[in-house]
């Protein structure tokens, strides 16, 4: 079996290898094209400058004849419109920049299993009920495998998903049958990822939009300010005719000072829109870009893909007229904007005010479109997982009143499959709590670690590391990595009790539990360690759960005597062949025979 393994990851390898080796080349030459092309028009642009500048020389100096006038209108108007080429090109550049750097990571995981992208250290919470246990988060953890999000956004709706997954069946098939079909989509799914990257993006999006939503008009609900926004410029227009006619400027100065006295009365809450909104303009064409590569996804099957599409239609189209009037509103700070038009005309008052027209009428919807947003970008992401395990399996999820976890050939997905060793489970139907025997090193933590990672990743709607997985819809409750802490004066004994305390206290709400346990009650002495821990297993009996606690305390395994039809006994053997310990990792029924601590410390010369 393990070599069949071996073999079909090879044949997969080679494929996936394969692909983004072609990519590689593919947008590496697109790249060198895309550099030399930027090049050529910052040296016409250059050329045209200074063109312009010597037909200026000539109109000055030699005076306005035609062929210098021609020369300095078609230069003029040449150098404009190869700003706008120029700008063009450095958007593809970048975009195919990110699409090369993005295929040169997937080569990197997919030969060396290379972890290149951010882990979401920040979504750690040793006090969760399993998210430090299980590695969820970290430089080599699963989220750092999944994560290929490209919008703030999306990244806070994947780190969440791994602390509260799924809590619905149907949510579970919908997004399992979302990130299939997305799987294959390896071209948008890369440009969407590419957009998101090259655009610039500011942390606490959803907050900072909802803080701003909150906040109450000021302006649009004020007949005052609806007859202001139209008086005060025509009055600006009708005092620099008088000007322009009489040479009387005193009229367009009392009109700057009273329009000064109006802004003033506003500013802190213009300065306010202006920084919630207003300066957002490049990240709010982000998302404009993003939902309209959405809507850019032919006719999806899946019924979550479908909704999601529904949903980004007028998102849009709104969100690229929010960017519009926030590109509109950023131009406050141009001294010419300042000058002509702001103390003068109202500037600010009219940009507030279209503001507040976008948000009155959106407002109820736009919290739901940044949702749909990051819910593409979460599936875009765990569809990548897939594609680059496709010999993963969908598992099975019920909601049964009898708790399984029923799995063949199941392994843990962050251990490189050409040295990974896969075990069948079969918990609930046979017993509903496993007690685990091993010697040091023998993979029994790992072994607890594979299941319940595919258990998350299950209720997670991903794929799992098994050729066939079935589990009930249940909370997944840990104890196998307990922290002390001196800062706040509790001992190793005492965070122990504290977190199997946490369990009982979730286990007496009568919802249903996968627990798993490593050694518990370290702190305390062997005898008293095995009391205590026989009294354990029994009380976990009492309640709706299944689990399994792994231990190196063999006479553990006496509970099974007295709960046969509730408590099995499985373990991982070691053996020493030729003055060498040799381990297996394949898990067995009974209770484990062998030891290895005093030939260890014999051979590293620690004891004689």
């Amino acid at each position: 079996m393990k070599l069949f393994r071996q073999l079909q990851y090879g044949i997969l390898k080679m494929d996936l290898n394969k692909l983004y080796t072609e990519r590689v080349k593919q947008f590496g030459e697109k790249v060198k094209q895309l550099d030399k092309t930027v090049l050529y028009i910052s040296l016409l642009r250059v050329s045209l400058f200074l063109l312009i500048c010597f037909a200026v020389y000539k109109c000055t100096i030699v005076g306005f004849q035609g062929f210098w006038m021609i020369t300095l209108l078609v230069s003029t108007v040449a150098f404009f419109a190869f700003i706008a080429i120029h700008q063009k090109y450095i958007i593809q550049k970048k975009l195919h920049h990110a699409l090369l750097d993005i295929n040169k990571k997937e080569k990197a995981y997919i030969e060396t299993q290379a972890l290149l992208y951010d882990g979401g250290a920040d979504f750690d919470d040793p006090l969760h009920d399993y998210v430090s246990d299980l590695d969820i988060y970290g430089t080599h953890s699963i989220f750092a495998s999944v994560n290929r999000t490209s919008t703030n956004i999306g990244y806070q709706k994947l780190g969440e998903l791994f602390k509260s997954p799924l809590d619905n069946i149907d949510q579970i098939k919908a997004q399992q049958a979302a990130v299939a079909e997305l799987s294959d989509q390896v071209d948008w799914r890369q440009e969407f990822m590419a957009w998101g990257m090259i655009q610039p993006e500011e942390n606490k999006v959803v907050e900072r939009f909802e803080k701003w939503i909150d906040e109450p008009e000021q302006v649009i609900d004020k007949p005052v300010w609806k007859i202001l926004r139209i008086v005060m410029p025509i009055l600006a227009i009708g005092a620099v005719s008088f000007w322009a006619i009489t040479g009387f400027y005193q009229l367009l100065i009392l009109l700057v000072v009273i329009n000064m006295g109006i802004l003033k009365t506003k500013i802190q809450y213009i300065n306010i829109q202006h920084e919630l909104i207003g300066k957002r303009q490049k990240e709010l064409k982000k998302y404009s870009i993003l939902l309209a590569l959405i809507l850019e996804h032919k006719e999806p099957q899946a019924a979550l893909l479908k909704e999601l599409q529904e949903s980004a239609k007028a998102a849009s189209v709104a969100f690229k007229q929010l960017t519009q009037i926030a590109n509109a509103f950023d131009q406050r700070l141009n001294i010419f904007v300042v000058v002509m038009l702001n103390l003068t005309g109202l500037y600010d008052v009219h940009c507030v005010w279209a503001l507040e027209k976008w948000k009155v009428k959106h407002k109820k919807d736009v919290l739901g479109w940044l949702s749909t947003l990051g819910q593409y970008d979460v599936l875009q992401s765990l569809s990548n997982y897939y594609h680059n395990h496709p010999s993963f399996v969908f598992p099975t999820v019920k909601k049964t009143d009898e708790l399984i976890v029923k799995a063949t050939a199941l392994a843990h997905p962050l251990i490189k499959p050409t040295v990974r060793i896969a075990n069948d489970v079969d918990l609930g139907k046979d017993a509903d709590m496993y007690i685990i025997t091993g010697s040091n090193m023998s993979g029994k933590s790992t072994f607890l670690r594979s299941v319940a990672i595919n258990a998350l990743m299950a209720r997670c709607g991903m794929p799992v590391c098994a050729t066939q997985f079935e589990c009930s819809l249940m909370d997944i409750m840990t104890s196998i990595r307990v922290r002390d802490s001196v800062a706040e004066n509790v001992s190793y004994f005492q965070a122990e009790l504290i977190r199997l305390q946490h369990l009982i206290e979730k286990l007496e709400r009568g919802l249903p539990a996968f627990i798993i346990l490593d050694e518990v009650l370290k702190g305390t002495n062997s005898e008293d360690k095995l009391l205590g821990s026989q009294l354990l297993v029994r009380k976990f009996l009492n309640y709706h759960c299944i689990g399994m606690i792994a231990t190196h305390d063999l006479d553990l395994g006496r509970v099974e005597a007295d709960r046969s039809d509730r408590v099995k006994n499985l373990c991982f053997e070691s053996r020493i062949e030729d003055d060498e310990l040799i381990f297996d990792y394949t898990l067995n029924e009974g209770i484990a025979k062998n030891k290895n601590a005093t030939f260890l410390m014999r051979k590293m010369n620690i004891v004689s």
